[in-house]
Protein backbone atom coordinates (compact mmCIF):
# COMPACT_ATOMS: atom_id res chain seq x y z
CA UNK A 1 0.00 0.00 0.00
CA UNK A 2 1.35 3.38 -0.85
CA UNK A 3 2.21 6.49 1.53
CA UNK A 4 -0.39 8.43 0.09
CA UNK A 5 -3.25 5.62 0.69
CA UNK A 6 -2.12 4.74 4.01
CA UNK A 7 -2.38 8.51 4.70
CA UNK A 8 -5.69 8.73 3.39
CA UNK A 9 -6.72 5.88 5.75
CA UNK A 10 -5.42 7.09 8.95
CA UNK A 11 -7.13 10.43 8.00
CA UNK A 12 -10.33 9.06 7.70
CA UNK A 13 -10.01 7.06 10.89
CA UNK A 14 -9.56 10.20 12.36
CA UNK A 15 -12.75 11.54 10.85
CA UNK A 16 -15.02 8.57 11.42
CA UNK A 17 -16.34 9.17 15.39
CA UNK A 18 -19.95 11.05 15.33
CA UNK A 19 -19.01 13.79 17.13
CA UNK A 20 -16.84 15.07 13.93
CA UNK A 21 -19.84 14.19 11.71
CA UNK A 22 -22.21 16.12 13.88
CA UNK A 23 -19.59 19.08 13.48
CA UNK A 24 -19.87 18.80 9.83
CA UNK A 25 -22.93 18.65 9.72
CA UNK A 26 -23.98 21.58 12.27
CA UNK A 27 -20.75 23.53 11.45
CA UNK A 28 -19.28 23.25 8.14
CA UNK A 29 -22.74 22.25 5.68
CA UNK A 30 -25.00 24.77 4.48
CA UNK A 31 -28.92 24.76 5.19
CA UNK A 32 -29.06 23.70 1.68
CA UNK A 33 -26.99 21.37 1.64
CA UNK A 34 -28.55 19.92 4.84
CA UNK A 35 -31.89 19.95 3.22
CA UNK A 36 -30.68 18.22 -0.08
CA UNK A 37 -29.24 15.08 2.35
CA UNK A 38 -32.13 14.95 4.70
CA UNK A 39 -30.89 13.79 7.88
CA UNK A 40 -27.35 13.71 9.81
CA UNK A 41 -28.21 9.67 11.63
CA UNK A 42 -28.97 8.42 8.00
CA UNK A 43 -26.32 9.86 6.13
CA UNK A 44 -23.89 9.00 8.87
CA UNK A 45 -25.22 5.93 8.78
CA UNK A 46 -23.81 5.89 5.14
CA UNK A 47 -20.09 6.68 5.57
CA UNK A 48 -19.58 8.80 8.26
CA UNK A 49 -18.17 12.30 8.12
CA UNK A 50 -16.71 11.28 4.95
CA UNK A 51 -20.07 10.07 3.42
CA UNK A 52 -21.50 13.19 4.38
CA UNK A 53 -19.01 15.53 2.71
CA UNK A 54 -18.70 13.31 -0.01
CA UNK A 55 -22.67 13.57 -0.89
CA UNK A 56 -22.69 17.20 0.09
CA UNK A 57 -19.79 18.69 -2.35
CA UNK A 58 -19.79 15.83 -4.90
CA UNK A 59 -16.33 14.84 -5.05
CA UNK A 60 -14.61 11.59 -4.63
CA UNK A 61 -13.72 10.31 -1.05
CA UNK A 62 -10.29 10.74 -0.89
CA UNK A 63 -10.72 14.45 -1.89
CA UNK A 64 -13.40 14.01 0.78
CA UNK A 65 -11.33 12.90 3.23
CA UNK A 66 -8.74 15.56 2.32
CA UNK A 67 -10.52 18.62 2.69
CA UNK A 68 -11.95 17.16 6.21
CA UNK A 69 -9.14 16.54 7.57
CA UNK A 70 -7.86 20.04 6.77
CA UNK A 71 -10.69 21.51 8.32
CA UNK A 72 -10.11 20.01 11.60
CA UNK A 73 -6.50 20.81 11.79
CA UNK A 74 -4.03 18.79 8.91
CA UNK A 75 -0.57 20.78 8.31
CA UNK A 76 -0.34 22.74 4.93
CA UNK A 77 2.36 20.85 3.90
CA UNK A 78 0.38 17.31 4.68
CA UNK A 79 -2.96 18.96 3.04
CA UNK A 80 -0.57 20.07 -0.46
CA UNK A 81 1.71 16.80 -0.66
CA UNK A 82 -2.02 14.85 -0.32
CA UNK A 83 -3.32 17.07 -2.87
CA UNK A 84 -0.51 16.76 -5.45
CA UNK A 85 -0.48 12.58 -4.54
CA UNK A 86 -4.16 12.72 -5.79
CA UNK A 87 -3.38 14.51 -8.73
CA UNK A 88 -5.48 17.58 -7.74
CA UNK A 89 -4.40 21.43 -8.00
CA UNK A 90 -2.67 22.51 -5.05
CA UNK A 91 -3.89 25.97 -5.53
CA UNK A 92 -5.37 26.80 -1.74
CA UNK A 93 -8.43 28.50 -1.82
CA UNK A 94 -9.30 27.12 1.90
CA UNK A 95 -9.86 30.43 3.72
CA UNK A 96 -6.88 30.47 6.88
CA UNK A 97 -8.17 30.56 10.02
CA UNK A 98 -6.66 30.45 13.64
CA UNK A 99 -6.73 27.28 15.59
CA UNK A 100 -6.42 26.97 19.49
CA UNK A 101 -5.61 24.15 21.57
CA UNK A 102 -6.73 24.70 24.95
CA UNK A 103 -4.42 21.55 26.10
CA UNK A 104 -1.17 23.00 25.21
CA UNK A 105 -3.06 26.85 25.79
CA UNK A 106 -1.31 28.08 21.87
CA UNK A 107 -2.82 29.95 19.35
CA UNK A 108 -1.57 28.70 15.94
CA UNK A 109 -2.21 30.49 12.16
CA UNK A 110 -0.67 27.96 9.49
CA UNK A 111 1.00 25.55 11.73
CA UNK A 112 3.17 28.63 13.17
CA UNK A 113 2.27 29.42 16.85
CA UNK A 114 1.73 32.87 17.42
CA UNK A 115 0.82 33.05 20.70
CA UNK A 116 0.65 31.01 24.09
CA UNK A 117 -1.40 32.05 26.70
CA UNK A 118 -1.20 31.68 30.76
CA UNK A 119 -3.67 29.28 31.85
CA UNK A 120 -4.84 31.94 34.50
CA UNK A 121 -5.63 34.04 31.70
CA UNK A 122 -9.35 33.25 32.31
CA UNK A 123 -11.02 35.41 30.14
CA UNK A 124 -8.73 35.57 26.77
CA UNK A 125 -9.20 31.81 27.04
CA UNK A 126 -12.90 31.99 27.16
CA UNK A 127 -12.49 34.21 23.76
CA UNK A 128 -10.28 31.59 22.12
CA UNK A 129 -12.53 28.73 23.13
CA UNK A 130 -15.74 30.70 21.51
CA UNK A 131 -13.71 31.19 18.43
CA UNK A 132 -12.54 27.43 18.23
CA UNK A 133 -15.93 26.14 19.17
CA UNK A 134 -17.51 28.39 16.52
CA UNK A 135 -15.48 27.50 13.99
CA UNK A 136 -13.77 30.73 13.64
CA UNK A 137 -16.40 32.99 12.44
CA UNK A 138 -15.79 36.69 12.30
CA UNK A 139 -17.30 37.53 15.69
CA UNK A 140 -18.10 36.19 18.28
CA UNK A 141 -20.90 36.88 21.72
CA UNK A 142 -19.08 37.98 24.51
CA UNK A 143 -18.21 34.94 26.05
CA UNK A 144 -17.19 36.55 29.74
CA UNK A 145 -19.54 35.03 32.22
CA UNK A 146 -21.16 37.23 34.80
CA UNK A 147 -22.78 40.90 34.31
CA UNK A 148 -21.61 42.62 30.99
CA UNK A 149 -18.32 44.87 31.85
CA UNK A 150 -16.90 46.28 29.17
CA UNK A 151 -13.45 47.42 30.74
CA UNK A 152 -12.96 43.50 31.33
CA UNK A 153 -13.94 42.54 27.61
CA UNK A 154 -11.35 45.49 26.49
CA UNK A 155 -8.64 44.46 29.06
CA UNK A 156 -8.68 40.68 27.86
CA UNK A 157 -9.28 41.46 24.26
CA UNK A 158 -6.04 44.16 24.71
CA UNK A 159 -3.88 41.67 26.17
CA UNK A 160 -4.83 38.79 23.72
CA UNK A 161 -3.78 41.37 21.18
CA UNK A 162 -0.30 41.54 23.21
CA UNK A 163 2.90 40.33 20.78
CA UNK A 164 0.33 39.45 17.82
CA UNK A 165 1.24 40.68 14.54
CA UNK A 166 -0.47 38.54 11.91
CA UNK A 167 -4.16 38.75 13.40
CA UNK A 168 -5.94 40.83 15.30
CA UNK A 169 -9.09 40.82 18.43
CA UNK A 170 -11.47 43.84 18.47
CA UNK A 171 -14.59 44.24 20.53
CA UNK A 172 -17.38 44.75 17.97
CA UNK A 173 -18.11 47.91 19.51
CA UNK A 174 -21.29 47.48 20.97
CA UNK A 175 -19.85 45.67 24.13
CA UNK A 176 -21.69 42.32 23.24
CA UNK A 177 -19.17 40.27 21.14
CA UNK A 178 -15.47 40.20 19.72
CA UNK A 179 -14.12 40.51 16.43
CA UNK A 180 -10.99 38.87 14.83
CA UNK A 181 -9.42 39.50 11.48
CA UNK A 182 -5.90 39.82 9.44
CA UNK A 183 -3.37 42.53 10.26
CA UNK A 184 -2.89 44.40 7.04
Amino acid sequence: MSAFHKAIQEHARRLSGPDIAHQVWTRLLTDAERQQLGDLESQYSDGGAVGIWTRAKSIRVEHAVIELSRKFGLPDATYHWLRREMGSPVEDHTPRVPGWDSESSVLRLDDKVIRRISRRARNMIAILNTFEECGWPPRVDNPLSGPSDSTRLADAVRRLNSGLDQIRFSRDGTGEGVTWSYCE
